[in-house]
């Protein structure tokens, strides 16, 4: 049983992943629809940025008193309305305004499913987990391009909400699989363990996996963010294809 859900959380996690590569995907066709400056991204990815930071502080505490099921489910959902917002907005207040609880909802599903999985399974299972990030972020350009030359950016992103609607009712319908599979391992008897953010920065791994995680942001972030931008900007490409 522990095998299924540890399968199930790694489908749930391409919801991670699928929002994560949209905006950098779009923003070619965004930003001249809307007639917005193209640096004009940098705000909505901040936002974004800020929402995810401030809801992994309190996943924590969401995590011990509603439990790591609940969480990622609620946080799958809040993800699921922001694309559903994105595909009908016409101004970038709106944009922004939509960016809020899809920064909530990435915390809430990264914070809560590393977490499990780090300290119930295998080292290799988190690269599993991950590699169904990279699933996420893999498809979502693909879905984007073809959306782009029928449908728009706004169906691009209505088309990414069709699949986080699917994802977000299997984390529902999944909610009573994590209570067997705590019950099995007795988990109801062991007190949650919470770390403050002195005590984290206390420890030099945690200290060494910041820099690290800096790091592999960065580039990520950069690639992601302006790589569709660059290619239309620098060779003339049209959006879909960049």
């Amino acid at each position: 049983m522990a095998t299924l859900l540890l399968f199930l959380i790694c489908i749930i996690y391409i919801g991670l992943g699928v929002p994560d590569s949209s905006i950098g995907s779009t923003w070619p066709a965004i930003y001249l629809d809307l007639n917005i400056p193209l640096s004009y991204q940098s705000f909505i990815t901040f936002i974004i940025s800020l929402g995810t930071t401030v809801s992994c502080f309190f996943s924590a505490k969401l995590i011990n008193k509603l439990g790591t099921g609940l969480v990622t489910a609620v946080s799958t959902l809040l993800s699921c309305v922001a694309l559903l917002l994105f595909s009908v907005s016409n101004s970038m207040l709106a944009l922004c305004l939509f960016s809020i609880p899809l920064g909530f909802g990435a915390g809430g599903i990264d914070t809560a499913l590393n977490n499990y999985v780090a300290v119930r399974y295998k080292s290799s299972h988190m690269n599993f987990l991950h590699c169904f990030y990279g699933i996420g972020v893999s498809i979502s350009p693909v879905i984007v391009s073809f959306s782009l030359e029928n449908n728009g950016w706004r169906g691009a992103f209505f088309s990414l909400f069709i699949i986080l609607v699917f994802l977000t009712i299997l984390s529902f319908f999944m909610l009573p699989l994590w209570k067997k599979v705590q019950k099995l391992n007795n988990e109801d008897d062991v007190a949650p363990i919470t770390l403050t953010f002195r005590k984290m920065a206390s420890l030099s791994s945690v200290r060494y996996a910041w820099v690290a995680f800096f790091a592999t942001c960065a580039l990520e972030f950069t690639c992601g963010t302006w790589g569709a931008t660059y290619l239309v900007e620098t060779t003339n490409v049209t959006p879909e294809k960049a």
